[in-house]
């Protein structure tokens, strides 16, 4: 069965084939299924807590975004964009745990909005 959707919010729980099966769309989510990456409790513990400091760092990023007026002008000026920066960490940390272009999409979003290259992300 196929869904065709109306607008970005629209999805369909009974999706058997789509023609973007594990490519990103243009806000970084995947069609198709996950592939988690098999890790130890070691590892998931260390996991969660990367996941956790880069949703703060999205937070403080996203705060200063919104409500630090004149110092998100200066940035914005120099060409760095924190808002979209923002949302990549967002994505990057619920993303961490699989393969995929979900999680390289992120990855580029954030150097894009960073002007940073993307290999040191």
């Amino acid at each position: 069965m196929i869904c065709e959707a109306k607008s970005s919010r629209d999805w369909c729980s009974s999706r058997t084939e789509s023609p973007l099966e594990g490519n990103p769309d243009d806000v970084g989510a995947v069609s198709g299924n996950r592939e988690e990456l098999p890790l130890s409790e070691e590892a998931i513990e260390r996991l969660h807590e990367a996941e956790n400091v880069l949703r703060d760092l999205a937070s403080q990023l996203r705060a200063f975004a919104l409500n630090e007026t004149l110092g998100g002008y200066a940035v914005r000026l120099l060409g760095y964009d924190p808002l979209t920066a923002s949302g990549g960490l967002f994505g990057l940390s619920n993303s961490l745990d699989t393969y995929g272009g979900g999680r390289d999409f992120h990855r580029k979003t954030i150097a894009e909005a960073l002007r940073v290259d993307v290999n040191m992300i």
